[in-house]
């Protein structure tokens, strides 16, 4: 997933946190994200110490999931007044718009977009 990397003028990695575990993002997308500055937490580990902590540039997580799915990891990051940016992962939804409208209705503070990603690892926006 190069598109989650550090541009070549950062001087910095950015700090991502990948909502769900290593198994979930296996079954999600068949692949993990690989981004040296990438970690990996449950949704019931994120609270107000843990993402203090982690310090996030950017939070990504599977857009759906047997265990949660976009709107629940919004209104967490939402509990926990996070204004950052949160990008839900997807390889196929067929109205993302709908979604997008939807979660940002509910959060306006919260910078959300949704990710298409391709068969090959590769994220489009």
């Amino acid at each position: 997933m190069a598109a989650l990397g550090a541009s070549a003028t950062s001087k910095r990695t950015p700090k991502i946190l990948a909502i769900g575990d290593v198994n979930l993002w296996r079954r999600s997308f068949g692949v993990l994200p690989v981004h040296q500055g990438i970690q990996f937490a449950g949704l019931d580990d994120l609270n107000g110490p843990a993402l203090s902590l982690a310090c996030p540039d950017l939070i990504v997580s599977p857009i759906v999931t047997p265990l949660f799915d976009c709107i629940d990891v919004a209104f967490r990051l939402s509990a926990l007044h996070y204004s950052g940016a949160y990008r839900a992962l997807t390889r196929d939804l067929p109205n993302p718009a709908m979604v997008r409208r939807e979660v940002r209705a509910l959060y306006p503070d919260l910078d959300f977009d949704i990710v298409h990603v391709l068969d090959d690892g590769v994220i489009r926006f």
